[in-house]
């Protein structure tokens, strides 16, 4: 089939079978491009572009694009209030409000001006004044101390298995979704991202920003968070917070107790 398509809702479900039923493994925001791979009934196989993460989505939450597939996208940052008004093609005077997620992404053209089209669909982006920078071109400013504040934006955020967003997220989705944000594309899981960058030996080396990968009692990556200096880390475990972490892993002061061990470090920013 692979035809090229775009997620249009602020949160799509991406499940590990096609039924609502089954397990969500990740989330598609509004904007992000995937190729559909296969059809059953009313559900689509879909290949993420972002990560090359599988999985199904329901059809109607997806546009198949007539034409050739957006580019040159901006991302939408961390905000509040920012979202687009859909106009229903059968009744052009209607409208539907969709809220934008930190991670969604936009044509470039909503900088000079605040209207899109996706296929036959009119778009137009809306923001609080105040936020008026929360879509922003790319930039280079790829630091440790933009990593941290882009988290600390997640902070108290719930967590939900597959989540990308501030609704509900997972600890891999909380370290992809932080680096996009910054123009540094990761794969999806923790154990995919525990390839990327260059291994710190020991936790007193390590640099603000660096990612720390804990495994279970069988030595598999489980989980993974961003270091918030060489004593503390942030990470999604029941919700966004941040922790102490030493040589052993990970201790949570609420439970009086070690959550996750460490098994080592991974360098992506460079001081």
């Amino acid at each position: 089939m692979q035809k090229k398509a775009v997620f249009v809702q602020s949160l799509v479900p991406v499940r590990s079978e096609p039924t609502h039923r089954s397990e969500m493994v990740s989330q598609g925001l509004f904007g992000e491009s995937c190729v559909v791979l296969e059809q059953q009934a009313e559900w689509y196989k879909i290949k993420m572009q972002y990560d090359d993460y599988e999985g199904w989505a329901a059809a109607g939450q997806i546009a198949i694009l007539a034409a050739a597939p957006l580019s040159d996208t901006t991302i939408v940052q961390g905000c509040k209030a920012a979202y687009l008004w859909r106009k229903e093609t059968l009744n052009y005077q209607k409208k539907t409000r969709i809220y934008l997620e930190a991670g969604a992404e936009l044509p470039n053209s909503v900088l000079s001006k605040n209207t899109f089209c996706i296929n036959e669909t009119e778009y137009e982006y809306k923001s609080r004044p105040t936020n008026s920078k929360t879509v922003v071109a790319p930039s280079s400013s790829n630091t440790a101390a933009k990593i941290l504040q882009t988290a600390r934006y997640f902070l108290g955020a719930p967590y939900l298995w597959g989540g990308r967003s501030r609704w509900g997220i997972d600890c891999s989705g909380l370290v992809q979704i932080c680096h996009k944000l910054h123009h540094i594309a990761l794969p999806r899981d923790a154990w995919q991202q525990a390839q990327i960058g260059e291994r710190v030996e020991h936790l007193k080396e390590a640099q603000t920003a660096d990612l720390a990968f804990f495994h279970n009692a069988q030595q598999r990556i489980v989980h993974v968070g961003i270091l918030w200096n060489k004593k503390q880390i942030i990470h999604a475990s029941n919700e966004v917070r941040i922790d102490t972490i030493d040589e052993k892993g990970i201790f949570n002061a609420t439970l009086q107790r070690y959550t996750h061990t460490l098994a080592h470090i991974q360098r992506l920013i460079y001081h």
